[in-house]
């Protein structure tokens, strides 16, 4: 026949230890508490030295902290006022230099505009003398001479009396034709075969 096992718990020497120390911290602190009120002195005159001597030893430290407090405000002030000085000195060493550069840019851009003005006043003193020389130009027909610029006011009339305005007349080209005696003009790029007789 198969045994049968036992559903019961075995007792071993481990099971055992757990207990036995359990057992000896609870003696420990019934006889540590029965000796506490013998050692605790409850007097007034006791409680009120300790309460001094503590607030004299706080006392004693606290002006401690607050003195290093005050150095290590003082000294972070030094420290960011140092750092400003030196930033201030490179800004303004910076905005100097940038008034310099501008200042020799603008007397640069200043000669350069006076030397653009004198170089287009020559230019245009040239072109107004140009223009203000006399011209005449004649040709001769038959024994007869003829001016250009009698054709060329003629042409001028002929285009004016069409109904045009003399704000809208940009150039005249005039095509001469001796055997006809005839004088043919485009007028601003547009040629209708028109004419003027002379």
């Amino acid at each position: 026949m198969a045994q049968k096992k036992s559903t019961k718990p075995s007792r071993t020497k481990a099971s055992k230890a757990p207990v036995k120390e359990a057992v000896k911290k609870e003696t420990e602190i019934k006889t540590d508490a029965a000796s506490a009120p013998a050692a605790v002195d409850n007097t007034p005159d006791k409680l009120t030295e300790e309460k001094e001597s503590a607030a004299k030893e706080t006392a004693a430290t606290t002006p401690s902290k607050s003195s290093q407090v005050k150095e290590k405000a003082t000294a972070a002030k030094e420290a960011v006022t140092e750092k400003a000085s030196k930033a201030k000195e490179a800004v303004t060493k910076k905005a100097s230099k940038a008034k310099e550069t501008v200042t020799e840019k603008a007397s640069k851009a200043k000669e350069t505009v006076k030397k653009d003005i004198s170089s287009a006043k020559e230019t245009a003193k040239a072109k107004i003398a140009k223009a203000a020389a006399s011209q005449e130009t004649y040709f001769e027909l038959a024994g007869e001479q003829i001016l250009m610029e009698d054709i060329n006011e003629r042409i001028r009339q002929a285009w004016l009396a069409e109904g045009h305005y003399p704000s809208r007349l940009k150039s005249i080209k005039t095509y001469l034709n001796i055997a006809e005696r005839r004088a043919y003009y485009v007028i601003n790029g547009k040629a209708e075969n028109k004419y003027v007789e002379f």
